[in-house]
């Protein structure tokens, strides 16, 4: 009898754990539908910081270490080194947004992830417009200024869907911006992108790399 009583037990102990491991799925979909975006890559933050450094190193190697003016010259050169820099930098950081969503296992289309991808596109689509206009009226001056702060209000859109650090660095990239617009020397934008695109990158990238798994 004892041994016919254990048969049926056996059978239906894993029935606890089958609606556990329900519950968890349960769960850990709800959250990738209502939670935060994750799956920005620290890795893909610091490398576009690397190439922000790089970018203003060699826009003020260019310039002979001290841009004085928005010459002519200065202005060419500053435009191909950062268009050269932006056309690195997105593939860079998409692939490595792309890598660490496969490996979190979240979705890249819905999702936390692809509300904040939407919720940056008009700041990043005004910052192309932008440039446009006031490259065409020969208005350079305004256009670092203008790039940190139109991308700075689009991290503040993301970070509605986002972790904290992408909030921090969308204020710190926005303020930088207006300090750009209001004083436009060249050194001294040169200064804010190198600080805006360049060390805070760097710095926020390896700390959601370190406390944001990867």
């Amino acid at each position: 009898m004892a041994s016919r009583s254990s048969i049926p037990a056996r059978a239906t102990s894993s029935e606890p754990i089958a609606r556990a491991r329900a519950d968890l799925d349960y769960i850990r979909t709800t959250l990738d539908q209502a939670g935060t975006f994750t799956a920005v890559s620290g890795e893909g933050v610091a490398l576009a910081g690397v190439i922000g450094l790089v970018a203003s190193g060699v826009t003020l190697w260019r310039a002979g270490w001290r841009p004085a003016a928005w010459s002519s010259a200065y202005r060419h050169d500053f435009l191909v080194v950062w268009t050269v820099a932006v056309v690195v930098a997105i593939p860079v950081a998409f692939f490595s947004l792309y890598r660490k969503a496969r490996h979190l296992q979240l979705p890249l289309r819905g999702g936390p992830t692809g509300r904040a991808l939407r919720s940056m596109a008009p700041g990043w689509l005004a910052a192309a417009l932008v440039t446009a206009a006031l490259v065409w009226r020969g208005e350079m001056a305004l256009v670092p200024g203008f790039w940190l702060l139109l991308d700075g209000l689009a991290l503040l859109g993301a970070a509605t869907f986002s972790i904290a650090p992408v909030r921090w660095m969308g204020r710190s990239l926005a303020v930088l911006g207006v300090f750009a617009i209001f004083h436009s020397t060249p050194l001294f934008t040169l200064s804010c992108l190198a600080l805006g695109f360049g060390a805070l990158h760097l710095g926020m990238g390896l700390h959601i790399a370190r406390h944001h798994d990867g």
